[in-house]
């Protein structure tokens, strides 16, 4: 399970501009969103549905999976720490040698 801290959404000339931030996201996951938020904005589904939907965690009732041409991914931020974002340990510069 992922959990978003944040969805903004803008307005730039005739876009929509959405922006999701995360601590990771599960494949489609944004697309899933953005189908479903489509649905919304058309008329097909209550901003109230959503929340049902969201409540519900099941994938079934969610929108359909939107395509991915203008998605972008922006900025991926790491935690200050000794391990890499894989989780592997990083090789550590050898002593007196």
């Amino acid at each position: 399970m992922r959990h978003l801290r944040s969805l903004d959404v803008r307005k730039r000339g005739d876009y929509l501009i959405f922006e999701f931030e995360g601590e990771g996201f599960l494949k489609h996951m944004i697309r899933i969103i953005m189908g479903t938020l489509e649905e919304v904005g058309r008329g097909r589904r209550s901003a109230a549905g959503v929340k049902e939907l969201l409540e519900s965690k099941d994938r079934r009732q969610a929108g359909a999976t939107a395509p991915a041409q203008g998605l972008t991914l922006v900025t991926v931020f790491y935690p200050a720490s000794p391990r890499t974002p894989l989780g592997r340990k990083r090789k550590s510069a050898k002593k007196g040698g």
